[in-house]
């Protein structure tokens, strides 16, 4: 599309006007060209299409006149109209997605005016700006503002579904103890019990895509964890006739970072089973990670929740379809699938997403149709996190407690506005020789304050009872009661007040999510009372 400089004698000559403005147009990043109205004929005056899209302006592969080849085939008529509108000598602006060489839509602004601005015009001048980070910014604003509000509805229904399954959990679990294991009657509290497990695994789920779920960040070696849970994980495609090849590829010395175990798990389950997914005749999967420094420069450079520091950059790779541009726009939207929905939850990379930015880090996607995925997630380094467990306790590589002395029996509070749950903890404890007294507000737990009436061995209080706040009533009974070991417990997410909550009790107050079964509340009772409480103060949200 190059173009003669023809000039006519008296015709307007807008080269020595437009000269300075190509300077700094090129300084701000745009381009400006020249329509010739006779000729038709476009001059680019400062570097050409390529510098916005790499498209060569010599080889024909930008033009106006073959707008189908480069134009988002949603945006091509508003792109006709464009030319056409220059063509007739009228000023117009448009803003349009073009094709890149690299197979990207990119937005571009282009607006071109008549020249001279009075009379016949001989020319348009126009100007192409690349508006895609504005896009961005935009669609990343309103991602928050969804994201925001998908945090607000897993919150509540989280809450409400925990508080439900609690009770049926716990009281299931109290009747399989009234059976023998080959009771008729036991295998079937048992597939309800299993029934409940799904069900709250699928709450914890939509607690990660609302980045609300309950986090206990601890240091992993993924060089030990990665390889077993990746052989499992391809051990379910054996029988599919299809040969997936797995390759492991970190330095020798890899050093462990920080993040909450079992959701790191999930996470590369989702991403393995996403990779297989998008090789249905077999194909190349790699796992590959490396700790990275992330500069001030190159994380405002990113997005979401993206920031500067150490960090292990965990990729994972297939060989497969890929995806179009627009799939993977919105591949980590929640409930987003391209396959049919029988048996898919289109939640996969919104779970992995919300697991890498509760545990500080973040989840990025390349993809490309035909040519693969990538999915790269940062997550932070360990610097100095060690395990406090008293001699009597041993703890298994993975940080599971496997020998605790039984609870001692004394006196508990249990208060929860819940009656199913409340029910459900004071039979638990009672079985256990615990003396119980019982409330349904956290105002009947500051009347016992003010009366003095509140010498437990053990509190188990819901965060989100009638009658007062856990941020004025926890703070006078610990002032009250010092020693009382206590539990909080919510359907709700962990969160910053939970948090400076366990960090300000010192080892005597700690977090439990719901649903919760019995032997788990007289597991945690046990870790309290004998000083194990203090891992929970590395919980973070």
């Amino acid at each position: 599309m190059t173009a003669q400089r023809e000039m006519t004698r008296g015709a307007p000559d807008p080269d020595s006007d437009t000269k300075a403005l190509g300077i700094l147009m090129e300084r701000a990043g745009d381009v400006c060209f020249r329509l010739d109205l006779r000729t038709r004929r476009v001059v680019w005056l400062n570097g050409g299409p390529e510098k916005l899209l790499g498209a060569a302006g010599a080889d024909g592969a930008f033009s106006f006149d073959r707008l189908e080849e480069w134009i988002h085939p949603d945006d091509l008529a508003q792109a006709k109209l464009f030319w056409k509108m220059l063509l007739s000598g009228r000023g117009a602006e448009i803003e349009v997605r073009a094709r890149t060489t690299q197979e990207q839509w990119q937005w571009l602004h282009l607006l071109a005016v008549p020249y001279p601005a009075s009379g016949a015009p001989r020319f348009m001048l126009g100007l192409v700006r690349d508006t895609q980070r504005y896009h961005e910014a935009e669609r990343q604003a309103l991602e928050e503002i969804g994201q925001q509000r998908i945090g607000t509805l897993a919150e509540g229904l989280a809450h409400e579904f925990n508080n439900l399954l609690t009770p049926i959990r716990g009281f299931i679990e109290l009747a399989l103890d009234g059976f023998k294991s080959d009771d008729p009657i036991a295998e079937g509290l048992k597939t309800a019990l299993d029934q409940v497990e799904r069900c709250a695994q699928l709450v914890n789920q939509i607690q990660l895509c609302g980045r609300k779920s309950f986090v206990m960040p601890v240091e992993i070696r993924i060089d030990r964890m990665f390889p077993a849970v990746a052989r499992v994980t391809l051990s379910s495609y054996r029988g599919t006739g299809k040969r997936y090849r797995l390759k492991l590829e970190w330095p020798e010395r890899l050093p462990p970072l920080l993040a909450d175990r079992v959701q790191l798990q999930e996470a590369v389950v989702q991403l393995i089973r996403n990779a297989v997914e998008a090789m249905p005749e077999g194909g190349t999967l790699t796992i590959r990670a490396e700790p990275v420094r992330v500069g001030a420069r190159d994380a405002r450079g990113r997005t979401g929740a993206k920031r500067a520091g150490t960090f292990m950059r965990i990729d994972v790779m297939d060989t497969g379809i890929g995806m179009s541009p627009d799939v993977l726009q919105h591949a980590m939207d929640p409930f987003f699938t391209t396959h049919s929905r029988a048996g898919k939850r289109g939640m996969g990379l919104s779970i992995v997403r919300g697991m890498a930015e509760q545990n500080g880090g973040w989840l990025e996607l390349d993809s490309r149709p035909g040519k693969g995925t990538r999915a790269t997630l940062y997550l932070p380094l360990a610097e100095r996190v060690h395990e406090r467990l008293p001699p009597e306790v041993v703890a298994d590589e993975d940080g599971t407690l496997r020998v605790l002395p039984a609870a001692p029996v004394g006196r508990a509070l249990v208060g929860d506005d819940d009656d199913l749950v409340r029910e459900l903890v004071a039979r638990t404890l009672e079985s256990e020789g615990w003396h119980v007294k019982t409330v349904d507000g956290f105002d009947k737990v500051m009347r016992m304050v003010r009366e003095g009436c509140v010498d437990f061995d053990v509190a188990v209080l819901d965060l989100t009872m009638a009658g007062g706040t856990i941020t004025e009533v926890l703070p006078r009974l610990r002032e009250s009661a010092p020693e009382t070991a206590v539990i909080l417990v919510s359907g709700f997410g962990y969160d910053d007040l939970v948090g400076r909550l366990v960090r300000a009790g010192g080892g005597k107050v700690t977090y439990m999510a719901k649903p919760f079964s019995p032997k788990e509340l007289l597991q945690r009772v046990d870790e309290l009372l004998i000083g194990t409480g203090e891992q929970k103060e590395s919980i973070r949200s």
